[in-house]
């Protein structure tokens, strides 16, 4: 039987483990798509049951005086778009799939978040009269939750429409 030389070995190792490093590494970083304020609207999911009222102040605890949802960059007034520009340089538009949370606190964001209605599970909010563009204070930011199970196979979405005093 051959001997392998120690080098041929050592040069082998690190190529094994240089290999893991990188393929570990890639695992772990963001995607192109990727976006830290998903992990914060993730955070609403656990409030959202069928048929079950919950409060947005629960959801999120900071201080806000209102929260603002839109569904379309044309439904926004030009001060409130200048204002989420200036809130956040990525932000450029809202896509046609997805909506867009925002807190307000004292006439300033407090929180911005995107509403990505093509992802599974991730809710629409809606007003007693049906529109997905409106703002509501935080004394009457209580939603009631409707599960809409998806038509073309996923896991369908929460239909959150505004709840009134039901809590």
């Amino acid at each position: 039987m051959k001997k392998f030389h120690p080098i041929l070995v050592l040069v082998c190792a690190v190529a094994i483990a240089a290999g893991g490093m990188l393929l570990l590494g890639n695992l772990g970083l963001p995607k192109e798509d990727y976006n830290p304020s998903y992990t914060q609207t993730g955070e609403l999911l656990r409030f959202l049951r069928d048929g079950e009222t919950f409060r947005l102040s629960d959801a999120f605890t900071q201080e806000w005086d209102s929260v603002q949802f839109a569904a379309a960059t044309e439904n926004l007034q030009p001060m409130e778009q200048q204002e989420l520009y200036q809130h956040d340089a990525g932000f450029t538009a809202i896509g046609e799939n997805d909506a867009l949370m925002v807190l307000w606190r004292k006439d300033q964001i407090a929180l911005m978040l995107p509403l990505p209605r093509q992802r599974d599970g991730y809710p629409r909010f809606l007003d007693a009269t049906g529109n997905d563009t409106f703002e509501i204070s935080r004394e009457n930011a209580q939603f009631l939750c409707t599960f809409v199970p998806s038509e073309d196979g996923g896991s369908g979405y929460y239909e959150c429409s505004v709840a009134g005093e039901q809590l």
